[in-house]
């Protein structure tokens, strides 16, 4: 006779945890996270794997962790959990269709990949069996989570507004700009940051030095840097977040304004491929003026909350 979903979790459970729960710490971590995607007990599985790591007195810690209700647990912590949970459905989409994607364009990845090597030029090269095929499904990957971005950006606001309790209309507004910021940092940096980049570093061949680029790498090395670009392109989005649920302020931006510099510098330094000055003035420069963008457009979000009346 088959197994239902919910008697395969009991058999885990017996086969891997046991009667004691606590006698090897790290797979009950792993069962409390199924927990979660069954979503049954949702709450005391989450704070329980979020327990310190602890030798003694854990079955006392186990017997409280059973018992601990809403009222012992952060409230944003909670809100966070239940959005969760009821995302789950959501999630679930969407990492089908990811999957689906990904593999549909991975039937297309010869074609992508020929286009990204007439742009970025030069001939690459594969050094092992798997290399062609591991190349094609990192390109697939990436290009099946470049399309689905703003799906994934809606989840995410979404969470995040439940949490907050935020309107509608502010969530819309979020996540226009995210999507917005996301796809000009990737924009930017594919067709501007890394062709000079590349260009600069293959300039220090010779007769007696030639470039051998290995697809794998050549892949790694342009989705990150794609992805770095577009995250780090969303800080005005992010600051302007931080100030609406209040955890900082426009006086902290203004104050901080020398070390914000310096940590731009540092990001820029870290996310342009070459060390010289004018690739990472191309990061650098941007991401300063995001940073004033981020301020000017939190003095206009104080201004009309000001004056917006209470409801």
């Amino acid at each position: 006779m088959l197994l239902s979903k919910k008697s395969l979790f009991a058999l885990f459970e017996q086969l891997f945890v046991g009667k004691n729960l606590f006698a090897f710490r790290v797979p009950s971590r792993s069962f409390a996270f199924l927990r979660v995607l069954r979503g049954e007990n949702c709450l005391s599985a989450v704070c329980f794997f979020l327990s310190p790591f602890s030798s003694t007195s854990t079955m006392n810690q186990h017997t409280s962790t059973q018992n601990m209700t809403t009222e012992t647990v952060h409230p944003l912590l909670h809100s966070f959990i239940q959005a969760l949970s009821g995302a789950r459905r959501a999630i679930r989409n969407f990492l089908l269709t990811f999957g689906l994607l990904a593999l549909g364009i991975f039937l297309l990845s010869p074609g992508i990949l020929e286009a990204v090597q007439r742009h970025l030029g030069g001939t690459l090269y594969f050094f092992s069996v798997a290399g062609p095929f591991l190349a094609h499904a990192k390109l697939a990957l990436f290009a099946a989570f470049f399309l689905l971005a703003p799906w994934f950006m809606a989840l995410f606001w979404r969470l995040l507004g439940k949490t907050f309790k935020m309107e509608k209309r502010q969530l819309r507004s979020f996540l226009f700009c995210t999507c917005f910021l996301f796809y000009s940092g990737a924009l930017f940096c594919y067709f501007i940051t890394l062709p000079f980049g590349i260009q600069f570093l293959l300039g220090f061949g010779s007769e007696e030095l030639k470039p051998v680029i290995s697809v794998g790498r050549c892949i790694n090395f342009v989705t990150l840097f794609l992805l770095g670009f577009a995250g780090v392109f969303e800080l005005p989005v992010f600051m302007v977040f931080l100030v609406r649920v209040k955890i900082f302020t426009l006086d902290f931006y203004r104050k901080n304004r020398r070390y914000a510099v310096l940590a731009i510098a540092i990001l820029a330094a870290m996310l342009t491929p070459t060390p010289d000055v004018v690739n990472m003035a191309l990061m650098g420069g941007p991401l300063y003026l995001l940073y004033e963008a981020g301020i000017a457009a939190t003095v206009l979000l104080q201004k009309k909350m000001v004056n917006t009346p209470p409801a």
